[in-house]
């Protein structure tokens, strides 16, 4: 009975400044994010942010390999196809999807 109330009260505390990402980091003392990344990502928003002169917080990527392992979905075949361009090898055997993994 209250799930739309919550919902919209968390939404409205989400659009202030004092819960912003940065804010919260700061907030709650974070010393450490990872981030859940595929690997075929480019981890460009890595690179920004380690740039970010006003960031001092520590944010690194971590391997996500679920979509390659989730045989069933029917665009498994491009994906692990994208994947082996990704990774510059062939993943037409076993041993080339591991090694792409």
């Amino acid at each position: 009975a209250s799930a739309d109330e919550l919902y919209d009260r968390i939404d409205a505390l989400l659009a202030t400044p004092a819960f912003r990402a940065r804010a919260l980091h700061d907030r709650l003392n974070i010393e450490f994010i990872a981030t859940t990344d595929d690997p075929c990502d480019d981890l460009e928003h890595h690179r920004r942010i380690r740039q970010d002169p006003d960031w001092d917080g520590a944010v690194v990527p971590t391997f996500r390999p679920d979509t390659y392992l989730e045989v069933v979905r029917p665009d498994w075949n491009r994906d692990v196809d994208r994947l082996g361009e990704c990774a510059g090898t062939g993943v037409d055997t076993y041993a080339g999807w591991v090694a792409a993994m």
